[in-house]
This record gives structure tokens, sequence and C-alpha cells, in this order.
């Protein structure tokens, strides 16, 4: 079956959302920065669409056949004029389904979020990671 990944789109809500209720519900478990508003489920939807709304702001989805497995999301953002680099890029969320982890699929989609941010001209990039 053939895996691709590409940019996501509205539609594609529905589909990022349980990924990202399971990102949610492992990060309030591991640190107090992440503990979630009890009517969160509610919410992340919306949350969802007012981020993929900025023009600062990208989603890539993993989409094996017709499911997505994997998504990220990445932020370009201006660094104050006292910095040399004046762009810069960050990977916030990422996530891949379980059953495709272990197959190249994450280091994929990272390599393709920066290759976005780098064509936004972004000089810099970091990466979050929560363990």
């Amino acid at each position: 079956m053939n895996t691709i990944i590409r940019q996501a789109t509205f539609d594609d809500i529905e589909n990022i959302l349980p990924m990202w209720i399971k990102l949610i519900e492992f990060h309030s478990d591991k640190n107090f920065i992440f503990k979630s508003s009890p009517d969160y489920r509610n919410k992340v939807s919306d949350d969802i669409k007012l981020i993929m709304e900025k023009p600062n702001v990208v989603f890539f989805v993993v989409e094996h056949g017709k499911k997505l497995v994997g998504f990220s999301s990445a932020t370009v953002s201006q660094r104050p004029s006292v910095f040399v680099i004046k762009s810069k890029g960050h990977i916030g969320d990422t996530y891949v389904e379980d059953e495709f982890r272990r197959n190249g699929i994450g280091s994929k989609l990272i390599s393709r979020t920066v290759d976005w941010l780098k064509k936004q001209g972004v000089q810099f990039v970091d990466l979050q990671v929560m363990i």
C-alpha cells in the first residue's frame, strides 16, 4: 500500500483529531504543562482549525492508503532584531500511529516539514521533544 506525506487541508481535521487527542493524553500524564481542561475533547477540533488558518503554520499528514496515520505541525516566527538569524522554524506536534512506527515514517515526516520550513526562508529549526 502506498504511503504519502502531504500538506493537510481542513478536510483532514476530523482524521487528525483522534491522533492529536492521543498526543494530548500521552503528554498530560507526563508533564503538568500539558494538563488539559476537562472539556478539551470538545475544543480540539476548533483549536486545530484556528491553528491551521494561521499563515505561518503548516500541517503535514501521513496518508497510508486512504487512512491518515500521522501528522506534524510547524511554525515560522521572526526573532528579535538583536539576533543575526532572523527567522526560526519550530516543529511542535508530531505523531505517528503505533502500528506504523519503526519503519521510517516519522523521519520522512520530519524531513518533509524541515524542507517546507527551509522554503519559507527559515535559517534555524528547533524540534520540540517531550519525554
